[in-house]
């Protein structure tokens, strides 16, 4: 009873004063959607609970220079082994809302039956697997490696201020200079795909990924003393929302056509093969359209919506909240070069 009224105390408040409690009522929330999400798998909650998992990673990587080693270490742990179980369930889930966006004539029909059927049995066997591995229990117990972290992310309220004044910018660079590059669709000119760089500047999975830590990131800035106009979340939301929706697709798309090779439907089944093509083709139309509304959406906003970002970090940060301070504290010099890193694949929000 007394977690229940915490939580709703908190929820009457507009914004918590400190990051320290804006990161503890993610935690409890993500305690709720956790419940729910392994008990009665329900869809929403799986989804709550992964994205809870990706903003309290981006607020931990943010602060990983101010903290100490080992209770980061941990509480990230934590939330990695519950991304890594929820994230397959989740991928199901969106994979299935869409096929039932694309039906349509008998053909794609037949394609979209068989392809479901295998999602189903998918779907199936993930649960029994998380029901054995990750119970509602075991899940919240991980989570109490927030309790060692939590006066450490009190300490440092004073020195993450000017720490996200110099990350966010940067971050923000980077995701620009991706996303003029895919902007530019065919015209920006020659790119090696034979030889890519780890990240190529045209990598669209990058530029999303790049996108998801930049506006957790500004999540953080009202509790750290950083004014970010309210437009600015709502406009990167849609960017956001269209690359969502293209890698969604994508994803059906590769997931499909893979699903109809393993069963070799191409010897065994020719007509139902060409079904599941034809769906394929169609998914990927929608995931190309979804990509167009992003290159428009950018075009028309995407500079001045940087120098917004900009613009909000140029000015000295309030004072943190009264009582918190990390004395002799002092922001770690690499700060800028790890957090442009994390929209790097080994630090993807995805997983």
């Amino acid at each position: 009873m007394r977690r229940v009224a915490k939580a709703s105390s908190r929820s009457a408040a507009a914004v918590p004063q400190t990051l320290a409690g804006l990161l503890e009522q993610r935690v409890e929330d993500l305690r709720g959607f956790l419940r729910r999400a392994l008990r009665t798998w329900d869809v929403d909650a799986i989804h709550q609970a992964r994205v809870t998992t990706r903003r309290l990673k981006a607020a931990v990587d943010l602060l990983r220079p101010l903290l100490p080693d080992e209770p980061v270490r941990e509480f990230s742990r934590a939330l990695r082994k519950l991304r890594r179980t929820l994230g397959p369930l989740r991928d199901v889930d969106v994979m299935l809302q869409h096929l039932d966006e694309v039906r349509g004539p008998a053909a794609r029909g037949a394609g979209a039956g068989w392809v479901t059927g295998r999602l189903h049995e998918r779907r199936t066997e993930l649960r029994r697997d998380a029901a054995r591995t990750l119970t509602p229990r075991k899940a919240l117990a991980r989570l109490e490696a927030w309790v060692d972290l939590e006066h450490e992310v009190r300490d440092a309220q004073s020195t993450a201020g000017p720490l996200l004044a110099r990350v966010a910018p940067a971050q923000v660079r980077a995701f620009a200079a991706r996303a003029d590059r895919v902007a530019a669709g065919p015209d920006a000119g020659p790119v090696d795909h034979a030889n890519p760089p780890d990240a190529s500047p045209d990598d669209v999975h990058e530029l999303r990924v790049a996108g998801k830590l930049l506006r957790y990131t500004l999540e953080l800035a009202e509790p750290l003393g950083h004014e970010v106009p309210r437009s600015v979340a709502k406009e990167f939301k849609a960017l956001q929302d269209a690359l969502g929706l293209w890698h969604d697709y994508v994803v059906l798309t590769q997931e499909m056509l893979r699903m109809a090779i393993d069963g070799q439907l191409a010897s065994r089944h020719p007509g139902l093969f060409g079904a599941v093509q034809e769906l394929s083709r169609m998914c990927w139309k929608r995931s190309e359209r979804h990509l167009e509304q992003f290159r428009k959406l950018w075009n028309e906003r995407g500079a001045a919506l940087s120098e917004r970002v900009a613009a909000a970090f140029a000015a000295p940060c309030a004072a943190p909240a009264e009582g918190v301070n990390r004395e002799g504290a002092a922001p770690g010099g690499g700060a800028n070069g790890e957090e442009v890193g994390d929209s790097q694949p080994t630090h993807d929000v995805t997983n």
